[in-house]
């Protein structure tokens, strides 16, 4: 399985979902799973999971198990398939 985390840089009152600190950074937006045979399934937060939010991208990947994290800006299908990944 490869796993591709996708997040957006944001400003927020919500605790860190890894260390609980009051301010959050980061908000994971996105999730792509892929098996060996190259199917992917993609979860998006408010749609097939929750958002996940924190205050730095250590706490983000000490907490999120991924192979790549991509910044985006809006989350949108054309801008994932822009940056090269399959939404």
């Amino acid at each position: 399985m490869y796993r591709v985390v996708f997040y957006k840089k944001i400003s927020s009152n919500r605790c860190c979902d890894n260390c609980g600190k009051e301010k959050s950074n980061y908000k994971v937006v996105r999730v792509v799973d892929w098996d060996k045979s190259g199917n992917g399934l993609s979860y998006v937060a408010g749609h097939n999971m929750s958002a996940s939010y924190y205050c730095s991208m250590r706490c983000l990947r000490e907490r999120e198990i991924a192979d790549e994290t991509v910044k985006v800006r809006r989350n949108t299908i054309e801008e994932i398939n822009a940056l090269g990944y399959w939404a």
